[in-house]
């Protein structure tokens, strides 16, 4: 008996058992961390010049998603970009660096086994921090200095996310994105790859 228990716990050791919640009855775990990066293009106004400006740089984000209602999920995303403006005669030179939360509604549109789209639709809110502000003057020089200032911008997201598995718990995906304020002071659109891992 003792020989029979010592090569069912060195079986064990060698072909573990893996039994998945679905097989023990329980509710798979749907709930996913992830981070992203990518490109994003900024429209804003220019509350000196009153133009509107505009920049692409580098996003980075946090990611966190779950099952919602009736084949939906939850998206919750923190961003980080920071941007930079030259003078002119329509833009102040500026340093921004901008602070996004969003939380959207999302839900998937199978087409064939490689594109699966999430449709989603969220509240974006800005935080954007002006800092380094000078501009041109009569004579084409950055002499003029004007004090740092900050805003907060709310407004409506629109995204597109593709996701392919590459490991068992681990997916690739791609996000297009466009955000419109409300009362149309800023603009965004972005393109970013993640990585999610469901853990």
């Amino acid at each position: 008996m003792k020989l029979y228990s010592l090569i069912f716990i060195v079986s064990l050791n060698l072909y573990p058992i893996h039994i998945s919640a679905n097989a023990l009855g329980l509710a798979p775990n749907t709930a996913r961390l992830g981070i992203a990066a990518g490109l994003t293009k900024i429209h804003l106004i220019d509350n000196i010049t009153h133009c509107e400006i505009t920049t692409v740089n580098q996003t980075f984000s946090l990611l966190y998603s779950d099952w919602f209602l009736g084949g939906t999920r939850y998206w919750l995303e923190l961003l980080y970009t920071q941007a930079n403006f030259d003078a002119s005669e329509t833009q102040t030179e500026q340093e921004l660096t901008q602070i996004n939360s969003q939380i959207a509604i999302q839900r998937n549109f199978p087409i064939n086994d490689w594109l699966m789209p999430w449709l989603g639709m969220g509240l974006s809110i800005y935080y954007n921090q002006f800092t380094q502000r000078r501009g041109l003057d009569e004579k084409g020089l950055l002499s003029k200095k004007y004090a740092d200032r900050t805003e907060n911008i709310m407004g409506l997201t629109f995204s597109v996310i593709n996701e392919w598995p590459i490991a068992t718990q681990l997916d690739i995906t791609t996000h297009i994105e466009h955000f419109i304020a409300l009362g149309d002071r800023q603009r965004a659109s972005s393109f970013k790859i993640a990585v999610l891992y469901r853990y």
